[in-house]
Protein backbone atom coordinates (compact mmCIF):
# COMPACT_ATOMS: atom_id res chain seq x y z
CA UNK A 1 0.00 0.00 0.00
CA UNK A 2 1.00 3.59 -0.40
CA UNK A 3 1.74 6.46 2.28
CA UNK A 4 -1.58 8.06 1.31
CA UNK A 5 -4.05 4.60 1.66
CA UNK A 6 -2.40 4.29 5.07
CA UNK A 7 -5.29 4.36 7.92
CA UNK A 8 -3.85 5.95 11.62
CA UNK A 9 -5.78 5.11 14.47
CA UNK A 10 -5.61 6.92 17.64
CA UNK A 11 -6.20 6.43 21.16
CA UNK A 12 -8.59 8.87 22.41
CA UNK A 13 -9.83 9.10 26.29
CA UNK A 14 -12.51 10.72 27.32
CA UNK A 15 -11.88 14.37 28.87
CA UNK A 16 -13.21 14.50 32.98
CA UNK A 17 -12.56 10.70 33.16
CA UNK A 18 -10.36 9.27 35.91
CA UNK A 19 -9.67 5.50 35.85
CA UNK A 20 -8.28 3.53 38.70
CA UNK A 21 -8.82 6.62 41.42
CA UNK A 22 -12.70 5.32 42.75
CA UNK A 23 -11.33 4.84 46.12
CA UNK A 24 -9.29 8.07 46.06
CA UNK A 25 -12.18 10.02 44.61
CA UNK A 26 -14.60 8.46 47.52
CA UNK A 27 -12.25 8.97 50.37
CA UNK A 28 -11.60 12.68 49.06
CA UNK A 29 -15.76 13.27 48.27
CA UNK A 30 -16.64 11.83 51.48
CA UNK A 31 -14.10 14.14 53.07
CA UNK A 32 -15.63 17.34 51.36
CA UNK A 33 -19.21 16.34 51.71
CA UNK A 34 -18.97 15.90 55.75
CA UNK A 35 -17.58 19.05 55.91
CA UNK A 36 -19.55 20.82 58.53
CA UNK A 37 -22.26 18.33 59.58
CA UNK A 38 -20.41 17.90 62.92
CA UNK A 39 -18.70 20.67 62.95
CA UNK A 40 -15.83 20.17 61.87
CA UNK A 41 -13.28 21.18 59.16
CA UNK A 42 -11.21 19.88 57.20
CA UNK A 43 -7.68 20.00 55.08
CA UNK A 44 -6.59 17.04 52.95
CA UNK A 45 -3.31 16.72 51.73
CA UNK A 46 -3.02 14.79 48.27
CA UNK A 47 0.62 13.51 47.37
CA UNK A 48 1.93 11.02 45.33
CA UNK A 49 4.64 10.90 42.15
CA UNK A 50 5.10 13.30 39.55
CA UNK A 51 2.50 12.45 37.07
CA UNK A 52 0.62 9.97 39.47
CA UNK A 53 -2.73 12.50 38.21
CA UNK A 54 -2.90 14.46 41.67
CA UNK A 55 -4.26 17.45 39.95
CA UNK A 56 -6.89 15.78 37.73
CA UNK A 57 -8.27 13.69 40.92
CA UNK A 58 -8.88 17.20 42.88
CA UNK A 59 -10.04 18.65 39.79
CA UNK A 60 -12.85 16.02 39.55
CA UNK A 61 -13.30 16.05 43.14
CA UNK A 62 -14.37 19.96 42.91
CA UNK A 63 -17.27 19.00 40.59
CA UNK A 64 -18.74 16.64 42.24
CA UNK A 65 -18.89 18.32 45.75
CA UNK A 66 -21.48 20.51 47.28
CA UNK A 67 -21.70 23.88 45.96
CA UNK A 68 -21.66 25.16 49.15
CA UNK A 69 -18.52 23.52 50.55
CA UNK A 70 -15.46 26.20 49.97
CA UNK A 71 -12.82 23.81 48.17
CA UNK A 72 -9.21 25.20 47.61
CA UNK A 73 -6.15 23.55 46.46
CA UNK A 74 -2.84 24.39 45.62
CA UNK A 75 0.19 22.57 43.87
CA UNK A 76 3.60 22.41 44.62
CA UNK A 77 5.61 23.02 41.78
CA UNK A 78 8.89 21.56 41.31
CA UNK A 79 10.75 24.60 40.11
CA UNK A 80 9.22 26.52 43.24
CA UNK A 81 11.48 24.01 45.75
CA UNK A 82 13.11 27.06 47.25
CA UNK A 83 9.50 28.27 48.70
CA UNK A 84 8.54 25.14 50.68
CA UNK A 85 4.92 26.72 51.39
CA UNK A 86 4.29 27.22 47.91
CA UNK A 87 1.36 25.12 47.30
CA UNK A 88 -0.55 26.85 50.61
CA UNK A 89 0.73 29.98 48.75
CA UNK A 90 -1.14 28.78 45.55
CA UNK A 91 -4.16 27.87 48.00
CA UNK A 92 -4.66 30.90 50.00
CA UNK A 93 -4.62 32.96 47.02
CA UNK A 94 -7.46 31.05 45.68
CA UNK A 95 -9.15 31.37 48.80
CA UNK A 96 -8.53 35.16 48.38
CA UNK A 97 -9.32 35.34 44.99
CA UNK A 98 -12.94 33.76 46.31
CA UNK A 99 -13.16 36.36 49.38
CA UNK A 100 -12.65 39.27 47.18
CA UNK A 101 -15.16 37.83 44.21
CA UNK A 102 -17.93 37.96 46.99
CA UNK A 103 -17.48 42.03 47.74
CA UNK A 104 -16.55 44.01 50.05
CA UNK A 105 -18.71 43.17 53.28
CA UNK A 106 -17.54 39.42 52.91
CA UNK A 107 -13.80 41.13 52.99
CA UNK A 108 -14.53 42.85 55.72
CA UNK A 109 -16.50 39.48 57.86
CA UNK A 110 -12.95 37.49 56.88
CA UNK A 111 -10.93 39.86 57.94
CA UNK A 112 -12.41 40.30 61.34
CA UNK A 113 -12.54 36.76 62.06
CA UNK A 114 -8.69 36.35 60.87
CA UNK A 115 -7.79 39.63 63.88
CA UNK A 116 -10.20 38.69 66.33
CA UNK A 117 -8.01 35.01 66.05
CA UNK A 118 -4.53 36.04 65.66
CA UNK A 119 -5.12 39.60 66.71
CA UNK A 120 -1.11 41.55 66.66
CA UNK A 121 0.60 38.63 64.83
CA UNK A 122 -1.70 38.91 61.49
CA UNK A 123 1.49 40.54 60.09
CA UNK A 124 3.50 37.08 59.89
CA UNK A 125 0.72 35.75 57.82
CA UNK A 126 1.07 38.54 55.62
CA UNK A 127 4.71 38.28 54.93
CA UNK A 128 4.74 34.58 54.48
CA UNK A 129 1.42 34.64 52.88
CA UNK A 130 1.40 38.01 50.74
CA UNK A 131 -1.61 37.20 48.57
CA UNK A 132 -3.58 37.80 52.11
CA UNK A 133 -2.76 41.09 51.77
CA UNK A 134 -6.29 41.27 49.44
CA UNK A 135 -8.51 40.50 52.50
CA UNK A 136 -6.13 41.77 55.41
CA UNK A 137 -4.47 44.72 53.82
CA UNK A 138 -0.51 45.45 54.22
CA UNK A 139 0.58 44.61 57.59
CA UNK A 140 4.03 43.48 59.11
CA UNK A 141 5.26 41.62 62.05
CA UNK A 142 7.60 43.26 64.77
CA UNK A 143 10.26 41.76 64.21
CA UNK A 144 11.63 39.95 67.39
CA UNK A 145 14.51 37.93 68.19
CA UNK A 146 13.39 34.21 68.69
CA UNK A 147 15.39 30.98 68.77
CA UNK A 148 14.62 29.20 65.31
CA UNK A 149 12.71 27.05 66.48
CA UNK A 150 10.26 29.45 69.16
CA UNK A 151 10.03 30.99 65.86
CA UNK A 152 8.58 27.83 64.05
CA UNK A 153 6.04 26.99 66.75
CA UNK A 154 4.84 30.70 66.73
CA UNK A 155 4.11 30.38 62.84
CA UNK A 156 2.58 26.90 63.16
CA UNK A 157 0.64 28.16 65.88
CA UNK A 158 -0.62 31.42 63.77
CA UNK A 159 -1.51 29.62 61.33
CA UNK A 160 -3.75 27.30 63.05
CA UNK A 161 -5.45 29.67 64.85
CA UNK A 162 -6.06 31.74 61.02
CA UNK A 163 -7.20 28.05 59.53
CA UNK A 164 -9.76 27.98 62.48
CA UNK A 165 -10.83 31.11 61.71
CA UNK A 166 -11.44 30.82 58.08
CA UNK A 167 -12.59 27.35 57.81
CA UNK A 168 -15.52 27.88 59.48
CA UNK A 169 -19.84 28.14 57.95
CA UNK A 170 -19.56 32.10 57.24
CA UNK A 171 -16.10 31.82 55.88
Amino acid sequence: KSDQQSITFQLQFPQGKLYGRDFQLKKLTDACNNVGISGTSKIVFVSGHSGAGKSALVKHTKTLIKNDTCFISGKFEHLQQAKPLSSIDAALDEYSNEVVKQGQEKILQVRESIIEAIKSDVGVLTETFQCLSKIIGKLTSTPTEVHFIAAQNRFKFIFQMFVRAIATTSN
